[in-house]
């Protein structure tokens, strides 16, 4: 290998289809054929809104304590497959290579934000994993400070993976924590993260940063989920 190549490798493979692209590991391709969510998303969750109103059928009447979400993509096919290998397997380049969908998301976000925090893991999670997807995520943000440090997770909770809305938020009640209050109080804060299945855990790390003093609470997915019916309140 040429020196040069290690500072501007020539040989980038998509992550999808394993093309030879440039810059970025999504060739054009792929990154067209990306569920990117176009129609009109829910004012609080993010996901898509059919019919009038602006709140989906999942966020109405739940009292989510974050002030809005934005999320890019649906979690489905190749995107659901990624994230899985980026996750459990490992895989951190997928993660820094959907990093730069998430710099692009920013241009979502009308409101003023002082620092990003990533959704934090917990101690043995990131020994298990070696790396927290949410910070990996944020790695091509360079707009806005970056702050792994104001709100961590105290808990080891179980793993949400096939738990019902209600036992997910059952789950996550006091499991995070700011350690210096001072950091947050009055400020407007974007918690990032890689999925929203239900927003149980947004909304809890959002309950604890305003309890803490943060002024508004906003979340930023890679990708949103799809709606189930045992998360919906008939």
């Amino acid at each position: 290998m040429a020196i040069i190549d290690l500072f501007f490798p020539s040989h980038i493979k998509c992550i999808f289809c394993g093309e030879e692209t440039k810059a970025i590991a999504i060739c054009d391709k792929c990154y067209a054929s990306l569920p990117f969510i176009t129609a009109q998303k829910c004012l609080k969750c993010g996901g898509v809104v059919k019919g009038d109103g602006g709140v989906c059928i999942e966020c109405k009447g739940r009292d989510l304590h974050y002030d809005r979400c934005y999320c890019l993509l649906s979690y489905t096919g190749i995107v659901q497959s990624k994230v899985i290998t980026f996750k459990q397997a490992g895989y951190k380049h997928i993660g820094e290579t959907f990093a730069h969908i998430m710099k692009l998301g920013l241009k979502e976000i009308e409101e003023p934000i002082d620092v990003i925090v990533p959704v934090p893991i917990h101690d043995t999670r990131r020994k298990e994993r070696g790396f927290n997807q949410s910070e990996v995520l944020c790695t091509e943000i360079k707009d806005v400070p970056i702050d792994t440090t104001l709100l961590i997770r105290s808990v080891n909770t179980p793993h949400q993976t096939g738990l019902s809305r209600e036992n997910r938020e059952k789950n996550l009640i006091g499991c995070f924590a700011v350690p210096d209050k001072k950091l947050v109080t009055g400020k407007s804060i974007l918690l990032v993260d890689d999925i929203y299945t239900t927003g149980s855990t947004l909304s809890e790390c959002a309950r604890t940063l305003k309890k803490a003093g943060a002024k508004k609470v906003y979340a930023m997915c890679l990708a949103r989920a799809p709606y189930k019916l045992d998360n919906i309140v008939q």
